[in-house]
C-alpha cells in the first residue's frame, strides 16, 4: 500500500446490483462507480492525490432507493514520489583486490569480483550496473547505512592485456522510485600473466646447472622482465622494484648459503596479481661457509736453497768446500681452508750421535734433541717472523704460518708491525661487514667489480651498493 502513483486504482465489492459505490479519501468523496452486477469492481480517484502523504481510503454503497451503507473499513495508503539518494561509490572488495600489489588500486585478475555499497534508506533494493546496464545482481537493504555486498557470479571477460569496466548502482524504494546511478568506479580486469623472466647470469657468468658456484651470496641477473612488474625470490632482495624499462633485475640472497643444492625460483607478478616464474637448480659450495668467505690467493716469491759438497784430498789434510745455489720460484695459488680444528702440541725426543771433526781429537757423544711444535689441525706450524722485514718477507712468513686471506686481523697486525700501510681487496661476494672490526687498521680498500682471473666479464651492479656500505662504515 505504498506507491508513487498519485491516481491509484482501488478494488471494491458491489454487494447488490444495481447500486452505486462512492470512494472517500480522508472522508472526502473522491468519485463514484456504478455496480451493474455483484462482485469486485475498481475505482480511481477523480483527482490526483498530493504526493508524499498518507491517506485513509473508504467507500460506501447506495441502492436505487437512496439508502447509503456505512463506510467500509479504512485502508491506509502512502503516496511516495521521492526516490532514494545514492550516497556512495561502489568499492571493489578487498577480497577481490588483494590478488595484486595493492588492495586499493582496483586492478584485479578476479573475473567474479564483489563490490560494497551503502544503503541510504531501509526497505530499498540496490541494483548493480555494469557499463551503464542494469544487471540481475541486487541487494535488499534492511537498515540505513547498511553495507550492501554484491558479487558478480557470471564471469567478466578480459581482453589482452586488460579490460576496463565501469561499475555503478541504483537504489529503489518500496514505492518503486529508483534513484539515478551512483558515482562510477572504474576497475581494470587483467588475466594475462607477465612474460617469463630470463636468468641471464650468475655472478657475471652464463648460468649452468651442472656447475658449482662458490659463493654464499650469489648474484642472479634477470633480463626481459616485464616493466612495471615485481620480481621476487623468497629470502632474496631483488632490485629495482617495480621493474624499470630496461627489464633488468639483480637478486642477491639475504642470508648465507651453505654448501648444498638449491632450487631458486623467481616469480614475476604484475599489478593485477598474475604471475609467471622460472626456476634454476643451484649447486653451491663454500670455502668456510661464511658470508665473508670466498676463494682468494696470496702470490709471493719463495727461495729454495740447494747445497752441493765437494772434497779435495791433499797429502796432509782434507779440505771441504760448500757451494750453494739459490733459485726463485713463484708460488701457486693458495685457497682458504676451514680452521675449526683442535690445536695440538706434539713433543718429540730424538737422541743424536755427535762426532768430532777429523783430527780434532774429540770424543763421540749421544746428545738429546727435543722438537716442540704447535699444530692447528691444518699441518702448519708456528714460526717467528723477524721484525724490520720487507713486504715480500712478510707475505712469505704469513704463508709459512698457514695464515689464509680470511685471517685478516692477523695479517693487518703483521703488516702494521712491520711499519707498512695495509690494504684489503674484497672479492665480489665478500661482504663489507667483514671489515667492521678492522676498518681502523686499514689504509686502502679495493672493491672488486668482477671476479678475479677471467676476462670479458660484465660489471657486477651490486658493487655500487658495496661502495655505499663501505663509505658508511668508514
Amino acid at each position: 500500500n505504498i506507491t508513487s502513483d498519485t491516481t491509484p486504482t482501488f478494488d471494491v465489492v458491489c454487494s447488490e446490483a444495481p447500486s452505486t459505490i462512492t470512494l472517500y479519501v480522508d472522508t472526502t468523496s473522491a468519485g463514484t462507480v456504478a455496480c451493474t452486477t455483484t462482485g469486485t469492481t475498481s475505482i480511481t480517484p477523480s483527482s490526483a492525490l498530493t504526493p508524499d502523504a498518507d491517506y485513509s481510503i473508504t467507500y460506501t454503497e447506495t441502492d436505487p432507493a437512496g439508502n447509503e451503507s456505512t463506510a467500509s473499513t479504512a485502508l491506509t495508503v502512502t503516496i511516495d514520489t521521492t526516490a532514494p539518494t545514492t550516497n556512495s561509490t561502489p568499492d571493489l572488495q578487498v577480497s577481490s583486490d588483494t590478488s595484486g600489489v595493492s588492495t586499493t588500486d582496483n586492478i584485479t585478475y578476479t573475473t567474479t569480483p564483489s563490490f560494497d555499497m551503502t544503503c541510504s534508506e531501509a526497505d530499498t533494493t540496490i541494483t548493480l550496473y555494469v557499463d551503464g546496464t542494469a544487471t540481475t545482481y541486487t541487494h535488499t537493504c534492511t537498515a540505513v547505512s547498511e553495507t550492501a555486498t554484491i558479487q558478480i557470479t557470471d564471469a567478466l571477460t578480459a581482453a589482452d592485456p586488460d579490460t576496463t569496466y565501469t561499475i555503478t548502482y541504483t537504489e529503489t524504494d518500496l514505492a518503486g522510485n529508483e534513484s539515478s546511478e551512483s558515482t562510477s568506479l572504474s576497475i581494470t580486469l587483467d588475466t594475462t600473466a607477465p612474460v617469463v623472466p630470463t636468468l641471464a647470469s650468475i655472478d657475471g657468468y652464463t648460468p649452468n646447472p651442472s656447475n658449482s658456484y662458490e659463493t654464499p651470496t650469489p648474484e642472479f641477473k634477470y633480463t626481459g622482465v616485464e616493466p612495471g612488474t615485481y620480481l621476487t625470490i623468497p629470502g632474496w632482495t631483488c632490485t629495482p622494484t617495480p621493474v624499470e624499462a630496461d627489464g633488468e633485475v639483480l637478486c642477491i640472497s639475504d642470508t648465507d648459503l651453505t654448501a648444498g643444492n638449491y632450487t631458486i625460483t623467481a616469480t614475476s607478478m604484475d599489478v593485477a596479481g598474475n604471475t609467471s616464474s622460472t626456476s634454476f637448480a643451484l649447486r653451491a659450495y663454500t670455502s668456510g661457509g661464511s658470508r665473508s668467505s670466498g676463494s682468494s690467493s696470496i702470490t709471493t716469491t719463495t727461495t729454495e736453497t740447494t747445497t752441493e759438497t765437494s772434497t779435495t784430498e791433499t797429502t796432509d789434510t782434507e779440505t771441504t768446500t760448500t757451494e750453494t745455489t739459490t733459485t726463485e720460484t713463484e708460488t701457486a695459488e693458495q685457497t682458504e681452508a676451514t680452521t675449526e680444528t683442535d690445536t695440538q702440541t706434539p713433543v718429540t725426543e730424538t737422541p743424536q750421535v755427535a762426532q768430532p771433526n777429523p783430527l780434532a781429537q774429540g770424543q763421540t757423544q749421544v746428545v738429546p734433541r727435543t722438537d716442540i711444535a704447535v699444530n692447528d689441525g691444518s699441518g702448519n706450524q708456528l714460526q717467528i717472523v723477524e721484525t724490520g722485514v720487507t713486504l715480500q718477507d712478510l707475505v712469505s712468513g704469513l704463508n709459512k704460518l698457514g695464515i689464509a686471506p680470511r685471517d685478516i686481523i692477523t695479517i693487518l697486525q703483521a703488516i702494521k708491525a712491520a711499519g707498512m700501510k695495509a690494504g684489503v681487496a674484497l672479492n665480489p661476494h665478500t661482504n663489507i661487514n667483514v671489515l667492521e672490526d678492522t676498518i681502523k687498521d686499514i689504509d686502502l680498500v679495493c672493491i672488486m667489480s668482477v671476479n678475479p682471473g677471467f676476462g670479458g666479464q660484465s660489471f657486477i651492479e651490486n658493487t655500487y651498493n658495496k661502495v655505499q656500505k663501505l663509505k658508511a662504515l668508514i
